[in-house]
């Protein structure tokens, strides 16, 4: 329970790491590691079909350290996330 006595629970599904939407997803965050950019919006770069397929983000995720804001369009992929300026 959490602290309002509303239950938490999370998913069990277990991410397919050989999949071509998680492959395509770590391609984009090197990309955006290498370019430095402060917005990170992948889903408009995946397929409907690759996005299916994420059901967690990568810990690759940490490397993207000048992004200010993080995209992800589809509540059920992770919401929206600002990181502010430090």
């Amino acid at each position: 329970m959490s602290s309002r006595g509303a239950a938490t629970s999370f998913h069990g599904r277990i991410q397919d790491t050989s999949a071509p939407g998680w492959l395509a997803l770590l391609e984009l965050i090197e990309v955006a590691v290498a370019d430095g950019r402060e917005e990170f919006r992948p889903l408009p770069e995946l397929s409907p079909e690759e996005r299916r397929q994420i059901v967690t983000l990568p810990t690759s995720i940490g490397r993207l350290t000048a992004v200010r804001t993080l995209c992800c369009t589809e509540a059920t992929w992770c919401g929206y996330l600002r990181r502010s300026a430090t």
